[in-house]
């Protein structure tokens, strides 16, 4: 049926085109009028915020290095690198000849004060808090400037230029006319102790402590009030104490006798009028001892004797003699070791014995103790300060008076006594009665920092612990510290882009609130720039409609919490720290809604060393050339590397930047430079290029292989080919590291991978290849279906730690394979590894030690994947490598490699070495004598 309608084409139009319409030609006139009007008002705004100093608002100078930071513009942008930093105490060459161990740093350990030098990872050390600490790190920072840290009570210390403070600045208060923050009731101790630190201190390098002392010493010299800088004091330190074999006094009995006892007769004795003192003596004495009172002269103290109710049992002087205090007349006294290391009760209880007998409480409740013992007098302040006390010690002359003719006495030593708790400090109530908090409660007792003054340049080591406040004690108890670029940078974006969403990470939280939010709450969390905090959620939000989002995240669990959440801006604090799939799993939702906010990009700040060194490596380190140039990645974005170096600090002393200059070679590198081939906390130091790897050569069919293999499919899947010759030595020869390749196919790519007539004697793989899950087959049954059949490694209790040994002593030297003895060497490792390896090699020089658990592990959240295959590998090959000793040397071979066979070392004639000497077991080099090819 023919069509009854007309196309529109054909029939006329009876209204004008839209275009044509002068109606709607006039709204969409008003309409792109509208647009360029508020295109123009978003132009001035954004160069109105853009003219806004950020920066000099909340009081932040950048350096020349930072401000590069600030202005770069790049997508993807990584600032630091330096090797070592901060935090450092005095550790010079013990090898040198002026070395004094007077002057190297020590570090308080439960068992007492230990030289920062022979602290090494899992140690204990005394956290100030009162609780311990595990270390979890020990660093070598190279030379630093150092500086003697004096405080009012006469105790020091040397830290270097970039250790971190905990101060508080006197008058900060306005004249105590704002209300001291409000700790809470009812908190354990140390909880306590590190909100009190957390709410009233910042933190500052020794240079800022130096600055900060020098602006209080201009304000006395100019009449006002001085800004004295203070660090607080310690909550009662944790000490285990050293166990006797043989009875003692009681710690309370030992403090009276060394306060008011007479030790150097053949008893005894004690004087004294207060019951409750010689109540507690007696109910503390052992079952055969007594107290008894002696006749005394009428208006002098009486006086008490120890006895024995009969003669079984020792006598109060054996008892005393144990300690070495026998015989000791008043100005020879000390305190025993065994009190100074005793727990905390023990230690109170001397010093309420010492305190009860000699002390002095006045009426205003200060307290202060006298001796003519100097020795006395320097052991009772150094155990007042375990305690959590100031005491500051002073001399006076004393007089007497002997048969009418006043004379000179012996000098006295006086220790002042200041701290929180000071009835702690006694057990008798005519004394403890009269206490009074330490200025009415109104402010905290510190510490008063008098001087700070530049020393030497020497090595300097820090400790990494494993406390949330990164605190320990050193030298006369004193409380040191274990980002502001980054911040900055954040909040200026925040006021430049309205409406931006920035989150800021860091691995946990405990490290988020001691870097990036301690440094928000030194400038009044952005207060200046109208932003308001919110403490619940740990967001900063600007009036302008910007998002701060402070976050930690270390595991991918963590970071899949964020999975809804859009970013326009991540920031990394310390990244290297951070797993490498956390930071690629949160760079995933970078991304924006609005056409009108920009999506800035990454920016980190991170040192070498950490779970994440290796992947911050390969991205940011070698592709720019350390920072030489900007390159583009798989993605198309721009990455950039700006590495902070000795010349971009303007705070760097002549002396110290001379020292690092005249460094050579990888020292240099790693000082100066910022070498990420050697960083703090690295598995494998021992491990290098020049003596590890080769380029591929034949290897002799009879030397056995072996695999090692490693399952993985998000995580890397790695499979290693090594061969095993004559003498041990494994040569790894070839490898497989790829993602997402199910366990059928990976069978199948381990047989295509190798070549005609190789055979492989064993394939050790991870013990989690034979584990079931429903129905599933074990993937070492799947591998077996197509050819491949796995040996379990054997992954028990330890092996991990027993592994990284065993792959540590393949790394050493040994004598010279064939191979390289005809390039003239003398020693070769017992593993080599052919360039064309590039994982293997990549994964051990990058790994890092565990921070958390056993400190001989390895991060397992770095990569590790080839690492564990090799591990699996060398675990299972028997005894090792083994070099025969011959009794003479054979005959050098020629330059021939082929075929290979096995090196022996043989012993040295006794002409040419002591034969004694060659059979001494010495683990520090090879032994003597030489290499030899025997047909």
């Amino acid at each position: 049926m023919p069509s009854t309608s007309k196309s529109s084409a054909s029939k006329p139009s009876s209204e004008p085109e839209l275009s044509e319409s002068p109606l709607l030609r006039a709204k969409l006139d008003k309409l792109r009028q509208l647009k360029a009007l508020q295109a123009e008002a978003q132009r001035r705004e954004s160069e109105r915020l853009r003219k806004i100093d950020v920066f000099g608002l909340l009081g932040y100078v950048p350096t020349a290095k930072q401000q590069e930071f600030h202005d770069a513009a790049e997508y993807d942008v990584l600032y630091g690198g330096a090797a070592g930093g901060g935090k450092g105490g005095r550790c010079p060459d013990r090898a040198a000849p002026s070395y004094n161990p007077e002057m190297e740093t020590k570090v308080l350990t439960p068992k007492g004060f230990k030289l920062i030098g022979d602290i090494a990872p899992g140690d204990a050390v005394c956290n100030p808090d009162g609780t311990t600490a595990k270390v979890i790190g020990v660093f070598d920072n190279g030379p630093k400037q150092f500086y003697r840290v004096t405080l009012a009570d006469g105790s020091s210390v040397e830290a270097d230029e970039d250790h971190l403070w905990a101060v508080s600045i006197a008058g900060a208060r306005k004249r105590r006319k704002e209300a001291p923050p409000l700790i809470p009731a009812g908190l354990r101790a140390e909880d306590e102790w590190n909100l009190r630190v957390q709410s009233r201190c910042k933190i500052v390098n020794t240079r800022e402590l130096q600055s900060l002392m020098e602006r209080a010493a201009d304000e006395k010299v100019r009449g006002l009030r001085p800004h004295y800088v203070q660090i607080p004091l310690t909550n009662p330190v944790t000490l285990t104490g050293v166990k006797g074999r043989w009875p003692v006094f009681s710690p309370y009995i030992l403090g009276a006798l060394v306060g008011d006892g007479s030790l150097n007769g053949r008893s005894v004795t004690i004087t004294g009028v207060d019951e409750e003192v010689f109540a507690r003596i007696a109910a503390e004495l052992p079952d055969h001892l007594q107290v008894v009172q002696r006749s005394g002269d009428a208006g002098r103290c009486p006086n008490y004797s120890i006895t024995r109710r009969a003669q079984e049992g020792e006598s109060a002087v054996t008892l005393v003699k144990r300690d070495g205090l026998y015989g000791c007349h008043a100005w020879e006294k000390f305190i025993p070791k065994r009190i100074k290391v005793a727990p905390v009760a023990d230690r109170f209880a001397f010093i309420q014995g010492l305190m009860d007998t000699d002390g002095h409480m006045d009426h205003r409740g200060h307290v202060e103790y006298v001796s003519v013992s100097e020795q006395l007098a320097k052991d009772t302040q150094e155990l007042l300060r375990s305690l959590g006390y100031r005491a500051t010690l002073n001399t006076k002359k004393t007089s007497y008076t002997h048969g009418g003719v006043k004379r000179e006495g012996r000098l006295a030593y006086r220790l002042y006594i200041q701290g929180r708790h000071m009835d702690r400090l006694f057990h008798m109530p005519r004394k403890s009665d009269r206490v009074k908090q330490f200025n009415g409660g109104d402010v905290e007792p510190w510490h008063r920092v008098v001087s700070v003054v530049a020393t030497e340049v020497d090595r300097s080591r820090c400790i990494q612990v494993d406390n949330l406040n990164h605190l320990y004690v050193t030298d006369d108890y004193i409380v040191t510290h274990n980002t502001r670029a980054l911040l900055m940078d954040d909040l200026r974006d925040c006021v430049r882009n309205p409406g931006i969403r920035i989150g800021a990470f860091r691995r946990t939280y405990g490290e988020l609130k001691e870097s990036l939010l301690a440094e928000l709450s030194q400038i009044g969390y952005a207060g200046a720039l109208g932003a308001s905090w919110n403490g619940t959620e740990y967001e900063l939000r600007f009036p302008n409609g910007s998002l701060l989002m402070f976050r930690y995240a270390e595991s991918v669990k963590d970071a899949s919490r964020r999975q809804g959440g859009q970013y326009q801006k991540l920031t990394f604090d310390e990244r290297t720290l951070t797993p490498p799939d956390v930071c690629s799993f949160l760079e995933s939702r970078l991304r924006s809604g609005r056409s009108d906010i920009p999506v800035i990009g990454i920016r980190s700040g991170t040192n070498p060393g950490g779970a994440g060194h290796g992947a911050v490596k390969t991205r940011y380190i070698k592709p720019t050339n350390y920072g030489e140039k900007i390159v583009i990645d798989e993605r198309e974005r721009t990455v950039r590397f700006i590495p902070s170096k000795l010349a971009d600090n303007p705070h760097v002393n002549p002396e110290y930047a001379k020292d690092l200059m005249g460094l050579t070679g990888k020292l240099r590198s790693a000082f100066l430079d910022g070498d990420w081939d050697v960083f703090a906390g690295q598995m494998f130091p021992e491990i290098k290029r020049d003596r590890h790897v080769l380029d591929p050569i034949e290897l002799p069919a009879t030397w056995k292989r072996h695999n090692g293999v490693d399952w993985g499919f998000s995580a890397p899947w790695a499979v290693l080919w090594a061969a095993v010759d004559e003498d041990g030595r494994v040569w790894v020869y070839r490898e497989l590291y790829e993602r997402g390749v199910g366990e059928a196919e990976q069978a199948q790519r381990i047989l295509a991978a190798e070549a005609d007539g190789e055979n492989v004697a064993s394939r050790f793989a991870d013990d989690a290849m034979w584990a079931t899950r429903g129905d599933a087959k074990p993937i070492a049954s799947v591998y077996a279906d197509n050819g491949v059949h796995l040996t379990a490694a054997g992954k028990g209790a330890g092996s991990r730690v027993t592994g990284w040994q065993r792959v540590r002593s393949y790394l050493t030297e040994a004598p010279a394979c064939p191979h390289h003895r005809a390039q003239g060497w003398d020693t070769c490792p017992k593993l080599h590894v052919f360039s064309t390896v590039t994982e293997l090699y990549r994964e051990l020089s990058d790994l890092p030690h565990a921070t958390k658990g056993d400190p001989e592990d390895a991060d397992t959240t770095a990569d590790d994947h080839a690492s564990d295959a090799l591990r699996y590998l060398l675990t299972n090959l028997g005894t090792g490598p083994e070099f025969p000793l011959l009794d003479t040397a054979a005959d050098q071979a020629g330059d021939s490699l082929q075929p290979f066979g096995p090196s022996m070392a043989y012993r040295p004639t006794e002409a040419a070495h002591d034969a004694a000497e060659w059979w001494l077991d010495d683990d520090d080099g090879p032994r003597p004598g030489g290499t030899v090819q025997v047909a």
